[in-house]
């Protein structure tokens, strides 16, 4: 058995994953950080109209250092120009915790501003967003979404939890 093989099976042997209720409570706890972060991820947007989008993903990691087990990954929209194809805040935040090893997200915020067109007063995660956050295993069915709307100040206005949608 290699060596890293080796180091990850005791790493999870000392360290198991959470239980639900841990994991539930740790959120509860989390959960306003990670709206500030989906807050300042989209300051960080790119945009070619003024539609900026912020998500922030809070992951676990089973083998890694307790330090390092519970993270926030931050994503903003990318779509300079109008031809380009669109880069969603939503799914920026997620492969970064994929390519950084989390195996889990615990829960999600995104931040942004319906469009003109929308009948509804958040903006919901668009069909491609939506399929991909059913098919990527590191979303579960019960990770939490919270949808939020900033006001011009940056304050969340309206929080919504579409679980349903999911």
């Amino acid at each position: 058995m290699p060596a890293w093989k080796q180091m990850e099976d005791y790493l999870k042997s000392i360290m198991p994953e959470p239980d639900e209720e841990e994991t539930q409570r740790r959120w509860f706890n989390a959960r306003e950080g990670v709206l500030w972060c989906a807050v300042r991820a989209a300051t960080h947007s790119i945009s070619y109209r003024p539609f900026p989008v912020g998500c922030a993903a809070w992951g676990f990691k089973p083998n890694a250092h307790p330090a390092e087990r519970w993270d926030v990954y931050n994503g903003a929209n990318v779509k300079a120009f109008a031809e380009m194809p669109k880069v969603c805040a939503e799914i920026t935040s997620l492969m970064g915790a994929i390519q950084d090893g989390y195996s889990r997200i615990i829960g999600m915020v995104i931040v942004g501003n319906p469009r003109e067109e929308d009948l509804d007063d958040v903006l919901y995660p668009c069909e491609n967003c939506r399929l991909t956050m059913r098919k990527v295993p590191i979303i579960r069915t019960d990770t939490h979404v919270i949808l939020a709307r900033p006001k011009q100040s940056d304050m969340p206005s309206h929080i919504d939890d579409p679980r349903e949608d999911l």
